[in-house]
Order: C-alpha cells, then sequence, then structure tokens
C-alpha cells in the first residue's frame, strides 16, 4: 500500500495547493509519547498536532466527512507505539497524486497513500500524509464500507511506516496490517484492510 518518498528534510510543495474544504482543521489530538497501556487503556500521550486538509477541485470535497476523519485518526494514533508529533494529512485526487507519484517516486500513476517522513531517527513521528480520495472511493466500493474508513486506513498506514513498520516482505506486510486491524479494532472501526486486494506486499506495484 503506498509509498515513501525521500524528501531530503523538505516539504512536499503542496503548501501552495487550493485547499477547498475544512481548511481550519487544526486539531491537538491526545496522541503523543507513549507511558505505556493495552488495547483497552491505551498508553497515555503527551499531544500531538494533527492537521487535516482536503485540497480537491471543485466540491469534491462535499459529502466527505472530515470530521468523522479527524476524529477517529486521532484516536488511533493514541495506540501506536512510537511516539507521533505532528503529522498533516491532505486529500487530493487522481491526478494530483499522480503528479506527486511521478515527481517523487518516478511512477506516472495514481496510488492511494504517499508517505513524507520528517523524523529524526530516535524523535518522535513527524510526517505529511497524502491520501487518494478517487482510490479510496474505488476500493471502498469494492470493499463496501465508506470512503472516510478507507482514507483513515491509508492515513494509519503513513503513521505506521514512520514509527517503522513495513511491507516489502511477506512478513513484513502480514505484520503491518495486523498492526492496522489491531489499532482499527481498538477505537471501534474494526479491520478494514482486504490482504487479498494485492498480490504482492508492496501493493502498489499492480499499478507500476
Amino acid at each position: 500500500m503506498g509509498d515513501t518518498p525521500a524528501t531530503h528534510g523538505g516539504r512536499t510543495g503542496e503548501q501552495a495547493m487550493t485547499t477547498i474544504a475544512d481548511t481550519n482543521c487544526r486539531t491537538t489530538t491526545s496522541a503523543g509519547e507513549s507511558t505505556g497501556g493495552d488495547d483497552e487503556n491505551p498508553p497515555e500521550q503527551t499531544g500531538a498536532v494533527l492537521d487535516i486538509v482536503a485540497a480537491l477541485p471543485g466540491d469534491r470535497a462535499r459529502g466527505l466527512d472530515l470530521q468523522w476523519i479527524r476524529v477517529t485518526l486521532a484516536a488511533a494514533l493514541d495506540h501506536v507505539e512510537r511516539r507521533v508529533a505532528c503529522v498533516t494529512v491532505k486529500i487530493v485526487d487522481d491526478a494530483r497524486m499522480r503528479d506527486l507519484h511521478e515527481r517523487h517516486r518516478g511512477s506516472a500513476c495514481t496510488t492511494d497513500v504517499l508517505t513524507f517522513d520528517h523524523s529524526d531517527a530516535q524523535g518522535p513521528v513527524e510526517a505529511d500524509i497524502v491520501l487518494c480520495l478517487d482510490e479510496a472511493a474505488r476500493r471502498a466500493a469494492e470493499l463496501g464500507h465508506s470512503i472516510e474508513r478507507e482514507l483513515v486506513l491509508y492515513a494509519l498506514h503513513g503513521v505506521l511506516h514512520c514509527a517503522g513498520f513495513d511491507d516489502r516482505t511477506p512478513e513484513d506486510f502480514e505484520a503491518m496490517h495486523a498492526e492496522e486491524d489491531r489499532i482499527l479494532t481498538a477505537v471501534g472501526v474494526g479491520r478494514t484492510f482486504d490482504a487479498g486486494r494485492a498480490s504482492t506486499p508492496a501493493e502498489d506495484q499492480r499499478r507500476d
């Protein structure tokens, strides 16, 4: 699922994109440094900043429940083992995602999620994560759940990449998606990733 581009310490260059919906959605979540806990009693956290912006043409963001995405993702961050300091999530369409994918990975096709990791090696998670609304809509229709639920999965997947998980080998693929299942179940969403959706651990290979 998705890619983790090399950013050379920079931003994605998406700050100039016109935001169409929910432009004032900076939320301080309870995610942050873990002090232990489990799924029933999540670790106490110190506080992370979570920004979610829909950067879409026309009225594409209309009807998208950004508040539910924000609240659900904030709850999910409480269950990530590594401290989460700051996550910016930008929701784009196929055209913008295709452009970013080509620019940062050299692949002229869309993908579900791109993760730009700004974290220090031993520090908390700091990342910009770009999600594709069109890909989420296709997958959600296939799997019979909401677009918002699919987008939360993509965002969590990006955070877990920054927290040290990977999906390049079959073993890592299984461990990463098991962690997604664990966290999404803990926040009441339930298992969302369908392991049968990809024939290889690196899911986006099907589009290359």
